[in-house]
């Protein structure tokens, strides 16, 4: 998996220790914990760690739920403490109670901090990981369910504000790749409805500034071989387009993050390696060895001729 969605490391590279907060000796399980098994199911073929990964993933969303709801109550119940009024000697009474009563706002902040660390919180390595797993698996419905977290994850970013679950370019990525493995008819335009999703914004436009992810290379090259891999009906002419699309924006913008690579070009020449017989339809060779005839695709190069061109 990429870089960006790594476990959280120390400065030597090593993973960061939690604090006991639990008062348990360190045992209880907590974001790494899961985090770390389901990267482990990702890279394995075990039967059935599809379904273990999406168990574990509600499972983290359960006890997100749980603890949040916990907090909510215990913030009521300091509210209404804090709200009342107090009489003399009565505080003393209340500390012999054990009833602790947050004094400053440090104190507050403190609690509030001690809270975050010791959540279970899914987060994008945890998305990530198992749209990974459902991307590998091929399973059917895989593409379905992997579109499925990726809507859930735009959601908790846009609406609930939870900057913790912000989709990435890996994201996209695997998403993309897992319509690539579906076979499912239509699969590529599913996966170049998410493309399209992302350009146009949540305003309906195509500033760049509204998009969730960057568009890049990778994102793209996971298109185009999604087309290569469909088989269906113009599938290479497709591929072809979205490589001129790159060329033209990186001739544009001068922007080197969407700059097709080798990888790109691969793609395009696998697409064409893949077309169907049925999308191209010989020239028909006049005496003058001219090339006639009334249908629009008569006139283009073979599939064969067009990887040539690309490959030179």
């Amino acid at each position: 998996m990429e870089e960006s969605c790594e476990l959280n490391r120390d400065e030597e590279g090593n993973y960061e220790e939690d604090d006991d907060e639990d008062g348990d000796g360190g045992q209880s399980p907590d974001t790494r914990t899961y985090n770390i098994v389901l990267n482990a199911l990702a890279n394995s073929k075990d039967f059935g760690a599809t379904q273990t990964a999406c168990d574990l993933l509600r499972e983290m969303e359960e006890e997100f739920e749980e603890e949040e709801e916990e907090e909510e109550e215990e913030d009521d119940e300091e509210g209404a403490v804090e709200g009342g009024e107090v009489e003399d000697g009565e505080e003393e009474k209340m500390e012999d109670d054990d009833i602790a009563i947050t004094s400053t706002e440090e104190e507050k902040e403190d609690t509030t901090i001690t809270r975050r660390k010791r959540k279970i919180r899914p987060d994008t390595y945890t998305y990530n990981t198992v749209i990974d797993v459902l991307a590998k698996s091929g399973e059917r419905d895989a593409a379905e369910k992997a579109t499925e977290l990726l809507k859930r994850m735009e959601y908790l970013y846009k609406v609930q504000g939870r900057d913790e679950v912000k989709p990435d370019k890996f994201t996209y990525t695997s998403v993309i790749n897992a319509w690539s493995k579906s076979r499912e008819k239509g699969a590529a335009r599913r996966a170049e409805q998410l493309v399209f999703d992302l350009i146009k914004g949540d305003d309906g436009d195509y500033a760049d500034n509204d998009r969730i992810v960057k568009l890049d290379s990778s994102i793209y090259n996971a298109l185009i071989n999604c087309w290569a891999k469909s088989g269906e009906y113009g599938a290479e002419e497709r591929a072809e387009e979205i490589l001129h699309t790159m060329e033209k924006r990186h001739e544009m913008y001068q922007d080197e993050d969407i700059r097709p690579n080798v990888r790109t070009y691969t793609s395009v020449i696998d697409a064409l390696a893949n077309a169907n017989s049925n999308n191209y339809i010989p020239t028909t060779m006049t005496a003058t060895g001219e090339g006639t005839s009334s249908h629009p695709k008569m006139e283009k190069l073979s599939p064969a001729k067009r990887a040539l061109d690309i490959l030179n």
